[in-house]
């Protein structure tokens, strides 16, 4: 009877467990979790030494800034500066630069976008962040440090958090469903979207490249030459660089994700492939 007992026990709180979605908790505060995050950044530090570094703005998951953002990489600089001598570059002269090159105003910066920009910024290193929202007082910052000269990924660090205060904004619901699924895939989502809304602005030509599909530039062929031989003499210039042609195609990738997972942000790609067609007509 015992055995019973002991047995319906465990069947009902198992029961529980599955049938109900435990609360998620934080365990730090803001500034005890960015400490930590500085502590592992300080334990790549041989990687980092004569390196100038640039500290972004945090985004949320759909790459945009947001006061937690930027509160939370504001207190990881000085976090940085306080227990290490390591050399980062003003963030207002980034953002001058990156104002100067039409990327800033897109709220696009990843490092593969500005990898293609290398000589423009005056950074080696650049680490930026990520917060996701698990729970109404509970964020993640996820955090990475990129050499954007050689692509080298040398820290991505994790870190839960209570927030100061209420968060100020609210996730893409869509994104945030797809980064509990596939955290690779929403960075896909994000990455691909703000990569060519850079491209839309820096290099349109290229830009046309990525999104138009095999239909659209056979037509493209017959209605319109001159644009399509354009195109292909692009094309062929950029063939031997293959650091560009590879990130073309992962962009190409991205961009058959981003249509089944977030159908606006692909309207929105779509919108800019036709504004750049019709302005070339003119």
């Amino acid at each position: 009877m015992k055995k019973i007992y002991i047995l319906t026990t465990l069947l009902f709180f198992t029961a529980i467990i599955i049938f109900f979605k435990p609360l998620i908790f934080a365990t730090d505060n803001e500034s005890s979790a960015v400490n930590k995050v500085a502590s592992e950044i300080l334990d790549k530090k041989d990687k980092l030494k004569d390196k100038k570094i640039g500290i972004f703005y945090f985004t949320n998951l759909d790459g945009k800034e947001t006061a937690e953002g930027k509160r939370l990489s504001q207190k990881l600089l000085e976090q940085l500066i306080k227990k290490d001598k390591l050399t980062f570059v003003e963030r207002s002269e980034i953002a001058k630069l990156l104002k100067a090159h039409e990327i800033e105003q897109l709220g696009v910066v990843d490092a593969d976008s500005l990898k293609e920009e290398g000589k423009v910024l005056p950074i080696d290193v650049m680490i930026a962040g990520t917060i996701t929202i698990l729970g109404p007082k509970v964020g993640e910052l996820s955090v990475k440090g990129v050499n954007i000269v050689t692509g080298e990924i040398y820290f991505m660090i994790n870190s839960q958090f209570e927030p100061e205060s209420n968060f100020s904004y609210q996730e893409d619901q869509n994104l945030l469903n797809l980064n509990k699924k596939s955290p690779e895939q929403a960075r896909i989502v994000q990455n691909t979207y703000n990569g060519l809304l850079t491209m839309s602005v820096n290099r349109p030509f290229i830009f046309l490249l990525v999104v138009l599909n095999d239909n659209e530039l056979s037509l493209l062929q017959d209605k319109r030459p001159r644009l399509y031989n354009f195109l292909q003499k692009r094309k062929h210039d950029i063939k031997d660089n293959s650091n560009f042609m590879q990130r073309m195609a992962k962009l190409k990738n991205g961009l058959a994700i981003l249509r089944t997972n977030s159908p606006d942000k692909y309207n929105v790609i779509m919108k800019r492939k036709d504004e750049i067609l019709s302005r070339k007509k003119q």
